[in-house]
């Protein structure tokens, strides 16, 4: 009783910090901010995918359009950034990663009905049918064993999760996954061949139905439209960080060009798989051609790029897209700002 009080409370206070009226007030403080939220798999029941809700987004796009907010594509963001254009008020994108089916047959009519831009990154190779992602990989395996535990050597520790029930399997996928984000590649590709042993499943050479990219065709269809921009997100999506230097420059550049090969205005906006990358990667990065990258980091954009130096591109955060509208509320005003500001004021105190 007292946690739904609580609840009810919160879902009160932040409506009411976030009614146009108090935005427009705090406008001349919180102009020069964006939103860009990241997207991944949208749900879909005819395939198991679990995901987005498209009846919650479906809300999100109405509120947003309802209340007159300033929707824009990536690429006008990042046109203003550069041209140093002094916004009147504050900007939502969203972006999408990895180039799943569902993101063309789901998600896009989704944008499209709403007249909502919104970038798209992927996975070279994963377009290319000729590898599907090591993370969904994971999720495979441990979702279709038949065996109620599992125990695995990685990264010299033996690991054991229990499958009795999908919570357990989400719960050791996550875990899994995040171990792997810090070993070598070396590792991490030692992980999968013992998880496919320990679980008894093998992992197919191409992605199955419910792991599948959009095809290119796709991806020219939905360009066509106006509403849709694709850039890149590697190859082959493992962790650049752990690879040697040419393997990590070709995941950067190669992904580049093949997206400009098969698409007619790619956007020129690199994402580091998993988020994780350092000044090498981002030295690759500007070396292709592209003065851009997303991170994973939750935060606004601000009107002024926050270049780490001169001589490198600069980066855009982005907040997970949330679930809940009080989240979704707290991300695309100027709650977060403020939360952030009287944090800062505290520490500093």
């Amino acid at each position: 009783m007292m946690r739904r009080t609580k609840n009810i409370l919160k879902q009160a206070i932040i409506r009411s910090l976030a009614h146009p009226r108090v935005c427009t007030i705090l406008n001349p403080w919180t102009r020069r901010l964006g939103t860009v939220f990241m997207m991944h798999r949208f749900e879909d029941p005819t395939q198991g995918v679990y995901g987005h809700s498209v009846e919650f987004v479906e809300a999100v796009l109405k509120r947003l359009r309802r209340r007159n907010y300033r929707i824009v594509s990536l690429r006008e963001l990042i046109d203003d950034l550069n041209r140093g254009a002094s916004w009147k008020g504050h900007r939502v994108a969203f972006t999408c990663d990895d180039g799943t089916y569902d993101q063309a047959e789901i998600a896009a009519p989704l944008f499209e009905r709403y007249d909502c831009p919104a970038t798209i990154f992927l996975v070279t190779g994963f377009m290319d049918r000729v590898l599907w992602p090591w993370d969904d990989q994971v999720a495979y395996v441990l979702r279709h064993t038949a065996r109620t535990s599992v125990t695995i050597r990685a990264d010299s520790q033996t690991l054991s999760y229990d499958l009795c029930t999908d919570a357990q399997r989400v719960l050791a996928t996550e875990d899994l996954r995040l171990r792997c984000k810090l070993m070598t590649q070396t590792e991490f590709l030692a992980v999968l061949d013992g998880l496919s042993e320990a679980t008894g499943v093998a992992i197919p050479q191409s992605a199955p139905c419910a792991y599948a990219p959009m095809t290119w065709d796709d991806a020219r269809t939905l360009e066509g439209t106006g509403l849709f921009s694709f850039a890149p997100h590697s190859v082959s999506h493992q962790i650049l960080t752990s690879m040697s230097d040419d393997q990590a420059r070709d995941e950067i550049t190669v992904s580049w060009q093949r997206i400009c090969h098969e698409l007619a205005k790619p956007l020129p906006v690199f994402n580091f798989p998993s988020g994780l990358f350092g000044t090498r990667e981002v030295g690759f990065v500007r070396a292709a051609g592209l003065s851009t990258f997303v991170s994973t980091v939750a935060g606004y954009v601000h009107c002024r790029p926050n270049a780490e130096s001169a001589d490198l591109p600069w980066r855009i955060d982005r907040f997970n897209f949330p679930e809940t509208l009080e989240d979704f509320l707290q991300y695309s005003t100027w709650i977060e700002w403020g939360k952030d500001q009287l944090r800062s004021r505290m520490r500093n105190s």
